[in-house]
């Protein structure tokens, strides 16, 4: 059994809880639910800045194209069907030789 180690001095507390104490909204249309990591909230918005960043340095060529590349994939999304097709569940006892 590992025992937690003694420190002589006082640790640091951390620079943020290791999960959220409630929900958080941040603008525009980031939610994030209570009990969530905040390294995964944290790590999100790192994402969503360097996305927003690429997305700027675009030109209005390159983004009329991306945006065309987004319509054209949710177009084949709305044209798959939600749930697959039901199988029948095969009789199990009819896959044995008696």
């Amino acid at each position: 059994m590992a025992e937690a180690p003694l420190y002589r001095h006082a640790q640091p507390a951390p620079e943020h809880p290791e999960v959220l104490p409630c929900s958080v909204l941040v603008e525009p249309g980031l939610r994030f639910g209570k009990g969530i990591k905040t390294s995964t909230m944290l790590a999100a918005l790192a994402r969503r800045a360097v996305h927003e960043s690429d997305m700027a340095a675009l030109s209005p060529e390159e983004r009329a194209e991306f945006q065309a590349g987004i319509e054209d994939f949710k177009s084949l999304i709305a044209q798959q069907p939600a749930v697959p097709d039901e199988k029948p569940m095969p009789n199990s006892l009819s896959m044995y030789a008696v």
